[in-house]
């Protein structure tokens, strides 16, 4: 599986031109009347393992998250790419939220991956559990609440790029 946020991909890039020869593809790209560039998001899947779109997820108020399951043996996976701008407004957030808890309502035998890049810049991982740094009733505080609550956890806890002025 191969996951991809900002895919800058638009309506005039056809899937032939992404798709991956041996990979099932899934891709949402972006949709707005106020970033007009950047952003979208794909999903990759080998071909050998039986997936499916989840539309349901897909097609929700947040606007850049592309979803699909997985069969496996004895279970299945639920599986999403999701992308946050620093622009993201408040509204788009609570849509976040909302997509993350039914997401997780998944039924027994159901694993969940979700990966992404949600931008919240001052939230440190290393440190995650104890908040620091994280002011209260800031969106960073209810993104973290939101994936306590639905009992996500973080496996990366390192910055994956880096900028100029990025602190570790």
């Amino acid at each position: 599986m191969v996951a991809v946020t900002e895919t800058w991909a638009t309506q005039e890039i056809s899937d032939c031109e992404l798709a991956i020869d041996g990979y099932v593809m899934y891709r949402k790209d972006r949709h707005s009347d106020v970033h007009t560039r950047g952003g979208g998001v794909m999903i990759m899947v080998k071909d050998s393992l039986n997936s499916k779109p989840l539309l349901q997820l897909t097609n929700s108020k947040f606007q850049e998250s592309v979803w699909c399951q997985i069969d496996l043996d004895n279970s299945r996976l639920v599986l999403g790419a999701c992308y946050r701008s620093t622009a993201s407004t408040s509204e788009n957030d609570k849509e976040l939220f909302h997509l993350l808890k039914r997401a997780t309502r998944v039924s027994l035998g159901t694993q969940i991956m979700i990966l992404g890049d949600f931008n919240y810049p001052d939230i440190d991982y290393r440190n995650v559990d104890h908040g620091v740094g994280i002011g209260v009733g800031s969106e960073s505080l209810r993104f973290l609440d939101v994936v306590r609550d639905t009992g996500l956890y973080q496996h990366v806890r390192e910055f994956t790029r880096y900028r100029e002025g990025t602190e570790m």
